[in-house]
């Protein structure tokens, strides 16, 4: 007879929502409630702490992706000054760094004050990431000087990176290589992240799912890929824009990219407008207008040398160029090496 007897297991990870996904990340793919999961998250930075259910999160049907689920954000039934945050702890070595990656959209920005508001904290530093201001706000606001850029229309499905290590944090958005933010976080001795209804404002967001890696800071490209099941991974243009009629605006990439020190803009219109170009640096500061005056439809190249509003000459890093006109508006970001 035999005496060892062969015993095959399959274990399969995926507790109510909340999966060990391929390599290092850790999911939460928003088909439940984050105190349903197993084990829950907990509440925080509530209205009501103790009562550990929400009355601002909803699970709904996604209109676009048949059979995929969505966690909806509304607090417009509690009202502005209503807090309700959910949290998860996620170990990790600071030295080393985290990796958050959440796939979200705005709301109805007529009627809600902010998107998406997360708070992410390493035990060394703390930062807080926030949409806001009408869909057009990207803010990392609790460094010691805001930073902000805008345009940017997040009522569209967004994937926003952020990667922490030690109080050193970057935003990178739809998988981009370059950085669209960066900041220094005020000091912490916790470590979680969290999200929801942070603040006194109405918020309003869809979050498709949320993943998390505490092995390092990786920027898009590096680390353990994201799970091939995350809806929104097809590589997207890095061209953050809103059009209202596309085919009557055009902002192109800049030529030659990466540029030292000349390179030129083009962009095209078909209807009359008062048009403003204007540069940015990574903080969201404005370091030259290009143009400010009203331009007939046609085809336009503006060739930038490099300098700010006084003729300096600025140091290498990522630039943003901003058109803007009556109806429509775009941003793309371009490299100065030296």
């Amino acid at each position: 007879m035999r005496k060892n007897m062969l015993v095959e297991t399959l274990v399969v990870l995926i507790t109510l929502g909340l999966a060990s996904a391929s390599g290092q990340w850790e999911v939460f793919d928003c088909s439940q409630l984050p105190q349903d999961l197993s084990p829950p998250w907990e509440e925080s930075n509530s209205s009501f702490p103790d009562d550990n259910e929400t009355s601002v999160l909803s699970v709904i049907d996604d209109p676009d992706i048949p059979g995929n689920k969505l966690l909806k954000l509304d607090t417009i039934l509690q009202g502005a000054g209503f807090k309700e945050m959910w949290r998860i702890w996620w170990g990790g070595d600071p030295s080393e760094g985290m990796t958050l990656v959440v796939r979200a959209a705005a709301l109805d920005t007529g009627t809600y004050d902010r998107d998406l508001d997360i708070y992410i904290l390493t035990g060394v530093g703390e930062e807080r990431f926030i949409t806001a201001d009408n869909g057009t706000r990207v803010s990392l606001n609790r460094s010691a000087s805001e930073t902000f850029i805008t345009p940017m229309n997040t009522t569209e499905w967004h994937i926003y990176r952020i990667t922490a290590r030690v109080d050193q944090f970057e935003l990178y958005i739809d998988e981009d290589s370059i950085s669209y933010l960066a900041a220094q976080g005020i000091s912490t001795t916790e470590k979680y992240f969290r999200f929801g209804d942070g603040g006194s404002a109405l918020h309003g967001a869809l979050y498709d799912w949320i993943a998390w890696d505490t092995t390092g800071a990786y920027a898009p490209g590096r680390g353990t890929p994201l799970p091939d099941s995350l809806t929104g991974l097809t590589p997207i243009s890095s061209v953050e824009d809103e059009r209202l009629y596309p085919e009557q605006f055009e902002l192109s990439q800049n030529y030659p990219n990466p540029f030292n020190p000349t390179t030129e803009i083009q962009f095209t219109l078909r209807e009359a407008a008062p048009v403003r170009l204007d540069i940015y640096d990574l903080t969201g500061r404005l370091v030259n207008t290009l143009i400010d005056e009203k331009k007939q439809p046609g085809t336009y190249h503006v060739v930038w040398e490099g300098q700010d509003l006084h003729g300096n000459q600025l140091h290498s890093g990522v630039y943003f160029y901003s058109l803007v006109t009556d109806n429509h508006k775009a941003t793309r970001k371009m490299l100065l090496l030296k």
